[in-house]
């Protein structure tokens, strides 16, 4: 089954996108920066900004876009924020 993506649907749900569900992103990147495993939770992230990032950019123009990414852009900011800060306090405070 192809599904045409000039429609702006969420065929998940059934429904026409009208706004970004800023929870979805959310819950993909709900896991705790507090986990030892930077490298997958680095990925992790990644891998969501990206998929975020082309679901809005193929369902959202103009002004909408542009205020989605920046919104996707400061929340991929404060998780790296939060990882980096774990990290530096917890392994970097080990070579002391």
């Amino acid at each position: 089954m192809r599904i045409d993506a000039s429609i702006s649907s969420d065929y998940l749900n059934n429904r026409t996108i009208t706004q970004w569900d800023k929870g979805r992103f959310y819950f993909a990147v709900d896991f705790m920066p507090t986990s030892d495993r930077l490298d997958a939770n680095l990925g992790r992230l990644a891998a969501t900004y990206v998929t975020t990032l082309e679901h809005l950019e193929a369902n959202f123009s103009g002004e909408q876009l542009e205020s989605y990414k920046s919104d996707l852009e400061a929340m991929v900011l404060e998780k790296k924020n939060s990882m980096a800060n774990y990290f530096a306090k917890n392994v970097g405070g080990f070579m002391d």
